[in-house]
């Protein structure tokens, strides 16, 4: 697509999960016609609401505070003044 897309466009970019290979293979998004690449380069990353790097062009950039959880932490927040129930009261 990106490739079909230079001759009508000045810059290319592909922007989220780029889950094909890793960017020094031939199967790179920059050597498959994008430009530009902002986003996951590993299918197991994308599944994380806090990753703890991303990347832009072909260089990885660490997300300081990120700890790459899978869960999504307003599921257990609980409006304030309310407290979360104690294990006895779980069950």
């Amino acid at each position: 697509m990106a490739q079909l897309l230079k001759s009508e466009v000045d810059a290319t970019a592909c922007v989220g999960k780029w889950g094909m290979v890793m960017f020094d293979t031939t199967g790179s998004p920059l050597k498959l016609g994008f430009d530009h690449f902002f986003g996951y380069n590993c299918q197991r990353h994308a599944h994380s609401y806090f990753p703890t790097s991303l990347y832009k062009d072909d260089k990885r950039f660490d997300l300081p505070g990120n700890d790459g959880n899978t869960n999504f932490p307003i599921r257990d927040a609980k409006p304030e003044g309310e407290k979360k129930p104690s294990a006895a009261e779980k069950h």
